[in-house]
């Protein structure tokens, strides 16, 4: 495998954790929609010409203008000019392509992989305009329609909201982006159900009443879902990746014990960088709700991931001082207040 994308797990210490593989990915192919992930050019070069002489091979071929290519070491601001990228493929019998060309997105866009949007940057701009975009199309279509307003919770909850699940399925809005996103299609619901605007919008979503799902919390759950699915999957790949996940959390935030039992995720929640991390997120919302996630047993590909010691170091110190020496901790892997001490517990270690 030439020059593959390496995910390697953060570097706690050998001693406390028992999962150090390398996960390598060079691809991901679904039907006739393909990724191609290299750390180099030349690792992509290398691949563009096995996919054309595959073409070959198979008596079809690829539409080089729909090309996307999306790298994190382009520029940061939308004003830069981006150039297209040339690739250089071999030649052999079978390929007669001598380059590429492909001028790459911005850092700052989205991109599309099987009809859902990611962004290198952890924007979430682009899905909550979509979303809101959906909900606001539902809105104008319906409202001139002759239906009831049980109709049109009922094409909501089963057409519209299966479509922004898939829409969302690695982002997460926060309820008032959800509620933003979705006052058309109260709004409409009351004209169809001739009630006045000031009409309290909790009875709506009563399954007493009109029963009509409330997005937020219907993607919560969807989300845990996803995550259960994750977590008890019996491919072996989704299973490291999950670990690999796990531990990158866990040492990003300095998160002592497994994810899985944590309780109180204010300390972080509140972080950029949390907010935009979707399994972080995922993990920290299920406290709002009944489910909880465990290993039902340790070993070599689900390992115990709490880390060794006592008295964490973020209940000595204050919320703003710790997150100001996070990256500090992270780098001497101070994790525990023993960690600062003599082992008489005497005096502090300098």
């Amino acid at each position: 495998m030439l020059d593959p994308y390496i995910l390697r797990p953060p570097s706690l210490p050998s001693n406390m954790t028992g999962y150090t593989s390398d996960i390598i990915i060079n691809n991901l192919i679904f039907m006739d929609d393909s990724t191609l992930i290299s750390s180099s050019k030349a690792g992509l070069e290398h691949m563009l010409s096995i996919t054309e002489e595959f073409y070959a091979l198979n008596n079809t071929s690829a539409n080089h203008q729909k090309y996307v290519l999306i790298s994190n070491s382009l520029p940061l601001t939308t004003t830069s000019t981006i150039l297209p990228v040339e690739f250089h493929l071999t030649l052999s019998s079978l390929n007669d392509i001598s380059s590429i060309s492909v001028t790459p997105l911005f850092i700052t866009s989205s991109f599309r992989f099987l009809g859902v949007w990611f962004n290198i940057k952890d924007s979430r701009d682009f899905v909550k305009k979509q979303i809101a975009g959906e909900c606001n199309s539902f809105a104008a279509t319906f409202h001139p329609a002759r239906l009831s307003a049980k109709q049109v919770v009922y094409l909501y909850n089963s057409v519209l909201i299966p479509k922004l699940e898939y829409r969302m399925q690695v982002t997460h809005l926060s309820a008032t982006d959800c509620y933003a996103a979705t006052r058309s299609i109260r709004s409409l619901v009351k004209h169809k159900a001739n009630f006045s605007r000031s009409f309290s919008n909790p009875i709506l979503y009563l399954s007493q009443a009109l029963g009509l799902i409330n997005l937020s919390s219907h993607l919560i759950q969807y989300h845990v879902n996803n995550l259960f699915l994750m977590a008890n999957s019996f491919t072996p790949l989704i299973q490291h990746l999950f670990i690999y996940r796990l531990l990158l959390i866990q040492f990003r935030f300095l998160i002592l014990i497994s994810l899985l039992m944590v309780d109180d995720w204010s300390l972080w929640s509140t972080m950029t960088a949390f907010k935009c991390d979707y399994i972080a997120c995922t993990i920290a919302s299920m406290t709002s709700t009944p489910f909880r996630l465990q290993h039902a047993h340790f070993s070599s590909i689900f390992p115990n991931l709490t880390l060794p010691g006592h008295t964490p170091l973020y209940l000595c110190i204050s919320p703003h001082v710790f997150k100001a020496c996070l990256k500090v901790l992270q780098k001497h892997h101070l994790y525990y207040l023993s960690q600062l001490i003599a082992p008489s517990g005497s005096h502090l270690i300098s």
